[in-house]
């Protein structure tokens, strides 16, 4: 098993951490660029379709894959309220603090933004797949345990999928945290759950280039043909959704383990993706802004400028964060749920 770092080797002299899986860090530094890409005023509905079926199902993939069998419920609920709820709630607080500070935007009440915060209910939602993915692993532990087989836990993963579905056609108000869409993430975490498991017999088709290949053709054709536009929350109908994520993971796994493995970038990215969704909005705020100010309108008209644009500004976010990301990685660990325990677990 190969091992990543925590500052990117491209800066110079690194540390070596706890080992890590390559491609894991690599599929979450490219779902996190497409994330920075869907919040960009400057993204194209006509590209968004092709990332929104993987980017959000990625993350909940990879959580599933490394989600720990055999542990207690007081390890685990410890593991997770210290790496995701904490940095939630003191990086949101950082975040609110800046925004009072330094704004691109519009400035939003101080109050409101702390009440965004904690309910996630409209405003400083830029936080809320960690608040989400927090409240999602300690029920999926629950199912995962009950399940007691990869196909069982499969099956229930697809059932609450489907009851999921359901509910959203109701059109019911959502619930804080994002409750309401835990079926759609507890399905795409029980598939990594289940990949482990499976692994060996299942990459005989997913490491085969021919085999995915087909699989991005198929998925690109049912996209393209009939004007799909799927979430990790699902589309209009059921099947689809499954089948054109399903393969859109395929493609996300291959690339990401044969093409882009050793991408220092990449791995950086992915490793440190809670800091990204922290920061991230405020260096594409200021970015755009100096785009508007620096970047003639008749120009962003010509044909594939504003996609040029859009994608210039993921990059730059991306990689003005590495040395921020490494600072609070050396000196600030604690803000990531780093370096401590909240309490000991047998």
């Amino acid at each position: 098993m190969n091992t990543t770092q925590l500052t990117p080797p491209i800066l110079g002299k690194t540390t070596s951490v706890k080992k890590r899986i390559h491609w894991l860090d690599v599929s979450r530094g490219l779902a996190f660029l497409m994330v920075i890409y869907s919040h960009l005023e400057y993204s194209n509905d006509a590209v968004m379709r092709y990332f929104s079926p993987v980017f959000l199902t990625t993350f909940f993939f990879v959580s599933g894959y490394l989600f720990k069998e055999n542990c207690s419920f007081s390890k685990v609920f410890e593991q997770r309220t210290r790496t995701l709820l904490l940095p939630f709630l003191i990086l949101g607080i950082i975040m609110i603090l800046l925004s009072q500070i330094m704004t691109f935007n519009t400035k939003v009440p101080f109050m409101d933004e702390v009440k965004g915060l904690l309910f996630q209910n409209g405003t400083n939602q830029l936080l809320w797949f960690v608040a989400a993915l927090y409240v999602y692993s300690v029920i999926f532990f629950w199912i995962e345990k009950f399940s007691c087989t990869a196909r069982k836990l499969l099956l229930v993963s697809f059932a609450l999928f489907g009851l999921n579905w359901l509910y959203g056609k109701l059109q019911v108000p959502s619930i804080p945290w994002h409750i309401d869409a835990f079926g759609y993430a507890c399905f795409y975490m029980g598939l990594g759950k289940w990949y482990k498991e499976k692994k060996i017999l299942v990459n005989r088709f997913v490491d085969n280039k021919w085999f995915v290949l087909s699989c991005m053709i198929v998925y690109i054709v049912l996209i393209t043909a009939f004007d799909l536009h799927i979430s990790f929350s699902g589309s209009t109908y059921l099947i689809d959704s499954i089948v054109v994520t399903i393969l859109g993971l395929i493609v996300m796994l291959y690339v990401s383990k044969h093409i882009f493995q050793n991408c220092r970038f990449l791995l950086f990215v992915g490793a440190n993706t809670l800091f990204y969704f922290a920061f991230h909005g405020k260096v594409y705020s200021l970015l755009q802004t100096l785009c508007h100010k620096l970047i003639a309108d008749s120009f962003l008209s010509l044909y594939g400028m504003q996609n040029v644009v859009a994608f210039a500004i993921v990059l730059l976010d991306a990689l003005i964060l590495i040395l921020p990301a490494m600072f609070v990685n050396r000196y600030c660990p604690f803000l990531l749920g780093k370096g401590f325990k909240l309490w000991k677990c047998e």
